[in-house]
């Protein structure tokens, strides 16, 4: 049983690009973009939704580089790779770290309405103390939406999370954020992010797992900073607020973060 839940862990935790809410770059532009999340845990939410405290206070560092190519106005390709370092905070247990799962994007919006769509994978390679021996391919399926309103910025994903089958276990996810900017200057615009994770119910050898679903609402207040028209930076500090956990399957985890960003392009 053990197993079933770590893999849902797996399956249904990670996010298609966490912090990448935006529009596609326009043709020609080229943005790398490097970044830092830390993410501590303290504890988790039961299967009635009321949050327990942990016995120890594990934390996770993940350091990752993403690159995005406009091939046109409003289509553009990512590539993004994620480096994890996790530490469990349990005597006798190690640190474990490696590469989490590459992903690969393509992205369209229409260049005057700000709405399209996104296909996203993560191939399934990387470190085995990280992705596991046979971790799954996820494909994220969605659309965005961004517009300006004067001063004020919104925008906003909901996509489709798509596991494949690994040792007969599989579970899929449904993923919402939505983002309200407001431009105090022509350089900084602070935001809030509401971001809902919905974990469905999982099946195990082709049989469904009851009670395996779960949920996670968490709030990422955070602040874009414009240096110059190359440079740009971004903080976030992502806090879980409500859960519910699976009996069997998804584990819902109370957890704050740090995220820190700093985004650089140019037109080729």
């Amino acid at each position: 049983m053990k197993k079933i839940a770590s893999l849902a862990v797996l399956a249904a935790a990670s996010g298609s690009f966490a912090f990448d809410q935006y529009l596609p770059l326009s043709k020609g532009k080229l943005e790398t973009d490097v970044m830092y999340l830390h993410t501590g845990y303290l504890g988790g939410y039961d299967a009635d939704g009321k949050k327990q405290s942990g016995d120890n206070s594990p934390t996770a560092e993940a350091p990752s580089l993403q690159v995005k190519y406009g091939i046109i106005d409003g289509l553009d390709v990512e590539v993004y790779v994620e480096y994890d370092i996790n530490n469990p905070d349990v005597e006798g247990a190690d640190k474990v770290s490696g590469l989490a799962r590459p992903q690969l994007a393509v992205k369209y919006a229409h260049p005057e309405l700000g709405l399209g769509g996104y296909l996203n994978v993560a191939i399934p390679v990387g470190s085995k103390d990280i992705v596991g021996e046979e971790p799954p391919t996820t494909l994220f399926a969605g659309i965005i939406y961004g517009k300006t309103f004067g001063p004020a910025v919104v925008n906003t994903y909901a996509e489709y999370q798509f596991n494949t089958e690994v040792e007969k276990f599989k579970q899929d996810a449904v993923h919402a954020y939505l983002q309200g900017q407001y431009n105090a200057t022509d350089k900084i615009g602070p935001y809030l992010g509401v971001d809902y994770l919905q974990v469905l119910e999982a099946s195990y050898d082709g049989e469904a797992v009851s009670k395996s679903g779960g949920n996670l609402l968490t709030l990422k207040p955070g602040a874009n900073v414009i240096l110059n028209d190359k440079m740009a930076l971004e903080f976030t500090v992502p806090v879980s607020v409500m859960g519910k956990s699976g009996e069997m399957g998804y584990m819902a985890p109370a957890s704050y973060g740090v995220y820190a960003g700093f985004y650089y392009t140019i037109g080729l």
